[in-house]
């Protein structure tokens, strides 16, 4: 995982068989956004909108595999709080 900017992060994943693999990983992570994270005894809450693209199926190029992670989560983003997609 690396920071990409600003809110923006990076996570890449090995050893995926099929789509079905990223789906699960980013369901799991929206889910750990939907309970509140303790601070200081403070609860917040955050949303994580979550955009996932695979290689070579999306992009071939390590720039064009982000960017098209990144159609992915503005289209999550569109979606509402706490989603995730893969665009297809």
């Amino acid at each position: 995982m690396s920071r990409q900017g600003g809110d923006e992060f990076v996570l890449l994943l090995f050893d995926v068989k099929d789509e079905s693999d990223i789906e699960a990983c980013g369901r799991q992570l929206v889910q750990l956004f939907e309970r509140p994270f303790i601070l200081k005894d403070t609860p917040v809450f955050m949303t994580a909108s979550i955009g996932g693209a695979v290689y070579p199926t999306h992009a071939t190029s390590r720039a064009a595999l982000i960017e098209q992670a990144d159609v992915a989560m503005y289209e999550a983003k569109r979606r509402g709080k706490n989603q995730f997609h893969v665009e297809v």
